[in-house]
């Protein structure tokens, strides 16, 4: 089980992924979400945010780009991934649930992966949520 989502991405990823795939090791991702700071306002971020600042200014103008909400632009990226086995996403409301089932309903055009692939953090602490 690792980490993967629209920031924390292929880039970072790919390679276990791949070698835990040609192991014969089932990968279950978790941070779909990224404790939500994937849906923050990027004007309001802490100042030990301000670095991601560019990175998710990119996602909501592929989102804005693709007419397609934040939250099925990063459900749908991480199903996108043949190598990945499951997904562990947590929810706090029935709502949350069923917004989330809806996601999985249509896929992403390879456009948008390639443009998601092409967010490439240098500064992997921004993405440990024990570092905000």
């Amino acid at each position: 089980q690792l980490p993967f989502n629209i920031l924390d991405n292929i880039n970072l990823r790919g390679e276990i992924i791949r070698k835990a795939n040609e192991n014969g090791v089932e990968v279950h991702t978790r941070s779909t979400f990224l404790q939500g700071l994937i849906f923050k306002n990027s004007n309001d971020l802490s100042s030990s945010l301000k670095p991601i600042k560019p990175y998710l200014d990119s996602i909501k103008c592929i989102s804005k780009n693709y007419n397609i909400t934040i939250q099925d632009l990063a459900l749908k990226y991480v199903l996108s991934q043949k190598k990945i086995n499951n997904i562990l996403i947590g929810v706090e409301t029935l709502e949350q649930l069923e917004m989330n089932f809806n996601s999985t309903l249509n896929n992403l055009s390879q456009e948008t992966i390639n443009e998601i692939n092409r967010i490439n953090i240098k500064d992997v602490r921004l993405l440990n949520p024990s570092n905000w």
